[in-house]
């Protein structure tokens, strides 16, 4: 028993190592880490390639990341893009509405190879007829707002207590957007009302491009103290955004600009005066920039106005009698049978210096036509200016000048000839007689004789 005991101990002894080893070598296996994924890559029409990550495609503007620009992005205009290769699956929107998701790979005569997963095949798309790629889906509508209050009080020598809340919400679509905005103004001094002032203005812009849009607007206000009960406006006109969030980058990237213009109608309901109604031109111009995350907000939101205190038939009669008066004043009676004269004279010089005096002078110096004289700067001889200007030649036209030169003398010398003539049949005015003695001094006169005749 003993000897089959420690037989057992030494086999064990001898074999367990041997297992450990066989185990550990089980456990250790050589993982080799993931293959990198293959980039995008990118051919411009000028034959430069970028490699990195397609991002989106919006708007007209490709999206690609790379290590090798500032902020990893690049921003590269979709009709400079010639071949495009997409190494991750994506959604390719198209114009007839329909959407492919899949890689994609270079393909013949600007058209790349869909490989669509969910046909499991490849199809050539003509990149003319892609609209989006991979777009960044948002909200149908996003709604932005805020309100803010104040107040603040004094006592002691002046007891005052002014209070304040303002308001402000935005809701954007695509194609619109609405703007609800109103403020409430309030001051106290000693139990005596000074300020209380209330106005809103509701907004609604629709959207024609991406920047150009035309909006409609209405507005209201009361004022205790301008004796106003109400005014209402209604405008409408054109306006262009020309600033929109993302345009930029950093901390300039929430930043929006944009400014419109058109006309309005007031009605003004006072308490006590006679109420009145106008047109008016009006502008706004709305700046803001949001920074630190939206904590600190730089804004400028401008507008104004200009009242035409004028009926429409008064407006169009006052206009029409101001441009009468302009129209039949003599300068611009003059200045237009001038016009008129001188494109009649200008064909007549023309015509007196192409086939009257410049065949002479060009047969004297060798039938040579001044027009046709020319250099050419690259070096390479053309048979005529005309040639030269076809093959895209850069040439020094002085004969052209020369040509110039010769109509501007001569018309130069015809209109010094006509004015002296005139000059001579024009009649001379005589000459106005002195002025006689003012209101002033005819009294001082009188006061002199006056003095004289007590002497």
């Amino acid at each position: 028993m003993k000897k089959r005991f420690w037989l057992i101990v030494l086999l064990t002894c001898v074999i367990a190592p041997k297992l450990v080893a066989a185990a550990d070598a089980l456990a250790v296996v050589d993982v080799q880490p993931p293959a990198p994924a293959p980039l995008d890559m990118v051919t411009l029409k000028d034959g430069s390639v970028l490699y990195g990550e397609v991002i989106e495609l919006s708007g007209g503007v490709l999206l690609i990341k790379t290590a090798a620009a500032a902020e990893n992005i690049v921003k590269i205009n979709w009709a400079s893009v010639s071949k495009l290769a997409i190494n991750h699956p994506i959604p390719f929107h198209l114009k007839d509405g329909s959407v492919l998701i899949g890689t994609a790979t270079e393909g013949p005569n600007g058209t790349i190879n869909v490989r669509a997963e969910q046909l499991r095949e490849t199809i050539e798309v003509p990149m003319d007829s892609i609209t989006a790629l991979n777009p960044l889906i948002q909200a149908p509508v996003i709604y932005s707002g805020n309100l803010t209050g104040g107040y603040s009080q004094t006592t002691g020598n002046s007891h005052l207590k002014n209070g304040s809340l303002l308001g402000d919400f935005v809701a954007r679509s695509e194609q619109l957007r609405l703007s609800i905005n109103g403020r409430y103004v309030y001051g106290d001094k000693a139990s005596t009302l000074i300020a209380r002032n209330a106005r809103g203005t509701i907004k609604l812009d629709f959207f024609i491009t991406k920047r150009l849009f035309w909006f409609i607007s209405s507005y209201f206000e009361n004022d205790r103290f301008q004796d106003l009960k109400m005014r209402t406006a209604l405008a409408t006109g054109p306006g262009y955004q020309f600033i929109e969030r993302g345009d930029f980058s950093g901390v300039l990237k929430d930043m929006t600009m944009y400014a419109e213009v058109g006309v309005a109608y007031f009605n003004e309901d006072f308490r006590v005066a006679d109420d009145a109604s106008s047109p008016r031109g009006r502008w706004s111009l709305k700046f803001n920039w949001p920074l630190l995350d939206d904590r600190v907000t730089i804004y400028h939101p401008g507008n104004g106005r200009r009242a035409v205190h004028l009926s429409p038939l008064q407006g169009e009669t006052l206009m029409l009698k101001e441009f009468k008066e302009f129209a039949m004043r003599g300068n611009v009676l003059d200045m237009a049978i001038g016009v008129i004269i001188g494109g009649a004279f200008g064909k007549i010089v023309s015509s007196l210096v192409s086939d009257v005096l410049m065949p002479p002078i060009g047969l004297l110096m060798g039938k040579v036509d001044f027009s046709s004289l020319f250099l050419t700067l690259s070096g390479t001889p053309q048979p005529s200016l005309a040639a030269a200007k076809a093959a895209g030649a850069p040439t020094l036209n002085y004969g052209v000048f020369l040509q110039s030169v010769f109509d501007f003398l001569i018309i130069a010398f015809v209109i010094f000839m006509l004015v002296k003539q005139v000059n001579r049949f024009k009649k001379v005015a005589p000459p106005a007689p002195p002025p006689g003695p003012t209101n002033e001094e005819k009294l001082l006169m009188e006061i002199r004789d006056a003095l004289k005749g007590r002497h």
